[in-house]
């Protein structure tokens, strides 16, 4: 409720600093009735009458008193309520006008706009006063300066829409969203009032926008043009101190509400040109450095200095994926390139030992000249200790060359570690304490460098007592040798085991969609998994007994005999049997060498396999082509040593039990048993020499390991290990006898070869052997009569181990009819008992492709008769080789393993003349 108040009391509300009353100071007071007073005019002025004077003589807002029972009143007190009633007149206005000024009605009851000025007075505009008397029918009044003041500072909402041109409904929008208050008097519009500074302002803003919005960009449509993330953008308007355009700032707005000008996004393009082209310069982005370096991560170790990426920059151009919020800084170029230098001497330790014939060490001296590592004039002795120790670790290795790279790559860490630290005396004129300091405790050096200073310290303290001299305390270095289990574990898969992870990496559905969409993912930047490698890397090992290095170094694969494009028509396509195939037979022509003992290895791959394997495979090849092009192989496992990191296999074996593990060693002792105790078996002979040759490895490994595979799974499991590719006329002569007479057709003879199968069992699944064998037959007739002289037992078991890829033979690819040779002088392959593997047929196109050169070359030029025979006759035993691989595996599969394919090879010999008179061998 609002207080009652006296004409006077409502002026004081104002805190007037004047004295209105002063002309009445010469006036005496006298006391006159009602009437007498009320004739002047004033008095009717404001309507002034008896009823009024006792009212406000009541109020003692004027002075009365009685005579004679007459009320009288006091001139001087009436005079004054007069005069303060024309300073009420001049300094307010009643309620009614303030309505009648703001728009409203004039029949309306102020009553409902009472509150309404009340909130002017709260809110400081101005007062308002409530008279205890009416005057001139009001006793509500407003301060008018403050009210007056009021109506210049605010404007009405449709008056405001009218002037900006802004439709009503949008401003009053606007003015809720940039939360200002709006002064309701009513509930028409025209009775809403808004602050006219805060308009003017909102005007101009407004007028931005609208430019911007039909000018410029959006915060999202700026970022798209830059493109940035919509969160980098906006890092990249506080670091530029841009003010986007939006007409409020409350949590509501939407970046597509908030706009830049033109000539903001114009500027920031220039600057990320200019960004750009810096960083092009000057940094290496972290994928690039590991690229360049040949590194799976960038550890603190290298201390390499690092700069923040521009948040304008981080955008996805030149093949520069910097979106990511992985990525943050950039390596500078100078550092990286320096130690590229660097660190080229130790990368090509590898391939000197590889490439150099000689002394380990002489490598060593090499690299360390390469590199410019030198000890400085006060480490002399250290300097040629250290020679000395190197020189002696070196040669009582008997690491193979990959062994042999990563111990001198170790000795050369370690040698730079020891020159930082004897620069200025030498390592032996250090305490105990100075080397735990200095080298011991820095856990940025690797441990292996620091376990080489160890090793190279108790040659010091050797050398040290030889003379005399100090030695150090060993115990007081703070150096632990890592525990190394020296169990030698001997454990292998279990069968059920092996079925579940040959099963598991058959799935064509679950694994190919993988493959491929993490490999795109990986070709366009984003982290990568490595699962097709994974895939491609235990697919081999399920078929193939090869270490982990040897596998790693996978070669690439030719895909011109396939339909595949791309990895997005792979995607979308599926492969025929017929390519993969020609993958896996393109793989089998390939010559494999193993990297430590040099000698050759050869690719199986089981039925089950085939169209698994080649899928992986095509899908390496495209990422190899796409990622690194100049690359020789396809599984990419980029850490120094190809490790198939535990992230790798945690992605790719997670649909395995989680107790399942898988480790190389382990999977190869499992194929090397499984071998050896199936050849044990089926042909009761000792299986060594074969897992030797399979393996090219030491028999140490499988000799105590035995598990004896149940009759239900042997079938399956030699499918896995044995390959069926052996022909010639032996070969043939011997299936002749145990089934009949073999047809022409290939097809009939693929069916009879089957029927072998049944005749003796489903163990003779065992023909998928890895043996390699030749024959080449000039007196069949001979062949025919020895083999017939065997009993059926004896044949099929001559059958079994050659197909086990037991029998021996003189050469490498061939197996015997006889337990020990009988022609000692002649080769195997012009031998008639010998039998070929499909193998050899590499070798055998190169000599064949060499025996028409030679042929085309030298008959023409020779008059000689037997020297045309010869040349005749050393072309057709070549030519009738190739005829019976033909005949035994088609020509797609030979066509393989000839130089130029076989259809040239055709041609080149429509090219030759008739020269059969010549020849004692005959191609029937």
């Amino acid at each position: 409720m609002i207080k009652e108040l006296t004409v006077k009391e409502a002026l004081r509300l104002l805190e007037l600093d004047y004295y209105e009353y002063k002309e009445l100071d010469n006036i005496n007071d006298i006391y006159l009735n009602a009437v007498s007073i009320l004739r002047g005019e004033p008095y009717k002025q404001y309507k002034m009458n008896t009823r009024l004077l006792k009212s406000l003589a009541e109020k003692d807002t004027i002075l009365s008193k009685k005579e004679n029972g007459v009320r009288l009143f006091s001139i001087k007190s009436v005079a004054e309520y007069l005069i303060d009633i024309r300073l009420l007149e001049q300094h307010f206005i009643p309620i009614t006008e303030a309505m009648r000024k703001i728009g409203v009605d004039s029949t309306t009851s102020p009553r409902y706009y009472i509150q309404k000025f009340l909130y002017l007075e709260e809110n400081n505009f101005c007062k308002v006063a409530k008279l205890n008397s009416k005057i001139n029918y009001n006793n509500y009044f407003i301060a008018r300066a403050g009210f007056e003041t009021f109506l210049k500072s605010h404007i009405s909402i449709p008056e405001a829409a009218d002037v900006s041109g802004i439709n009503v409904g949008s401003l009053v929008t606007d003015w809720v969203k940039i939360q200002k208050p709006i002064i309701k008097f009513g509930h028409a519009r025209n009775l809403h009032f808004i602050d006219r500074t805060e308009f003017d302002e909102y005007k101009l803003i407004k007028l931005k926008y609208r430019n911007a919005k039909k000018n410029g960009y959006s915060r999202t449509a700026a970022a798209i043009e830059l493109g940035l993330y919509p969160a980098m953008f906006k890092k990249v308007i506080e670091e530029y101190s841009l003010t986007p355009i939006y007409l409020h700032d409350n949590k509501s707005v939407k970046e597509y509400q908030m706009f830049l000008e033109t000539n903001d996004i114009e500027f920031l393009k220039e600057e990320q040109e200019k960004l750009w082209k810096q960083a092009i310069e000057n940094y290496y982005t972290r994928e690039e450095a590991k690229y360049l370096l040949g590194l799976s991560e960038l550890s603190s170790y290298y201390n390499f200095t690092t700069v923040p990426i521009p948040a304008l920059i981080r955008i996805d151009r030149d093949k520069r994926l910097l979106k990511r919020n992985g990525i943050q800084n950039f390596y500078l170029k100078s550092e990286i390139d320096s130690y590229k230098k660097k660190k080229s001497a130790v990368d090509g330790t590898r391939d000197i030992i590889y490439r150099m014939v000689g002394d380990p060490f002489f490598v060593f001296v090499t690299a360390v000249n390469d590199m410019n590592l030198t000890f400085s004039t006060e480490a002399i002795e250290t300097s040629e200790l250290w020679k000395k120790y190197v020189r002696r670790k070196l040669k009582k290795s008997k690491a193979n060359n990959y062994g042999l790279s990563n111990t001198i790559k170790r000795l050369l860490g370690a040698t730079e570690v020891l020159i930082l630290n004897t620069l200025d005396k030498e390592l032996s004129e250090n305490t105990e304490k100075e080397l735990n300091l200095k080298i011991f405790n820095d856990r940025s050096i690797p441990s292996t460098f620091r376990e080489e200073i160890v090793f190279f310290i108790r040659m010091i303290n050797k050398n040290a007592e030889k003379h005399g001299k100090k030695i150090f305390n060993l115990n007081s270095i703070n150096y632990k040798f890592q525990n190394q289990d020296n169990t030698n574990n001997k454990t292998i898969y279990t069968i059920e085991e092996y079925i579940m992870l040959l099963d598991f990496v058959s799935d064509i559905d679950k694994h190919k969609k993988k493959a491929i969409d993490e490999t795109i993912s990986a070709i366009e930047g984003f982290r990568d998994i490595k699962y097709a490698s994974s895939w491609l890397y235990t697919l081999l090992h399920l078929n193939n007994a090869w270490r982990h290095y040897d596998i790693t170094l996978f070669p690439r694969i030719d895909l011109s005999r396939t339909r595949v494009t791309n990895l997005e028509w792979l995607k979308d396509n599926d492969i025929t049997q017929e390519e993969a195939e020609s993958i896996v037979n393109q793989v089998k022509a390939m010559s494999f060498i193993h990297s430590k003992t040099k000698k050759k290895r050869y690719f199986f791959c089981s039925d089950e396999l085939v169209i698994p394997f080649a899928y992986a495979a095509i899908i390496c090849e495209l990422k190899c082509r796409a990622s690194s092009p100049h690359s020789g192989r396809i599984i990419d496992f980029t850490h120094v040593s190809r490790k198939f990191k535990q992230l790798y296999r945690n992605e790719f074996f997670s649909g395995l039990e989680e107790t399942f593990q898988f480790k190389s060693k382990k999977m190869n002792r499992t194929l090397i048993s499984y071998m050896y105790n199936v050849i044990k078996k089926v042909t009761m002979r000792n299986p060594l020499e074969i897992t030797k040759f399979l393996r090219t490895h030491s028999d140490e490994e499988v000799t105590n390991i035995y598990t004896d595979i149940p009759q239900e799974h042997i079938d399956f499991i030699t499918r896995q290990l044995f390959e069926v590719g052996y022909f010639g006329y032996a070969y043939d002569i011997l299936s002749e006898l145990l089934i009949g007479t073999p047809p022409d057709d290939r097809l009939e003879r693929t069916n009879r070869s089957l029927h072998i199968k049944q005749l003796f069992g489903d163990v003779l699944h065992l023909e998928k052997t890895a043996g390699y064998l030749n024959a080449l037959s000039k007196e069949r007739e001979v062949t025919r009569e020895v083999l017939q002289g065997y009993t059926d037992k004896e044949l099929k078991g001559l059958s079994d181990v050659i197909k086990l890829g037991q029998q021996p033979a003189k050469d490498e690819g061939y197996h015997c009819l006889f337990n020990h040779c009988r022609f000692e002088e002649v080769e195997c392959k012009y031998c008639p008992f010998a039998v070929i593997h499909i193998y050899t047929l590499s070798q055998l196109g190169i000599t064949a492709t060499e025996r028409v050169k030679e042929f085309t070359d030298k008959f023409p030029k020779t008059s000689k008769e037997g020297e045309k025979t010869r040349l005749t006759n050393r072309m057709y035993s070549q030519l009738f080789l190739i005829k019976q691989a033909v005949n035994r595996f088609g020509d797609e599969v030979v066509s393989e393993y000839m130089p130029e394919g076989l259809k040239n090879f055709r041609e080149e010999l429509d090219k030759l003349p008739s020269v059969l008179e010549y020849a004692t061998i005959k191609l029937k």
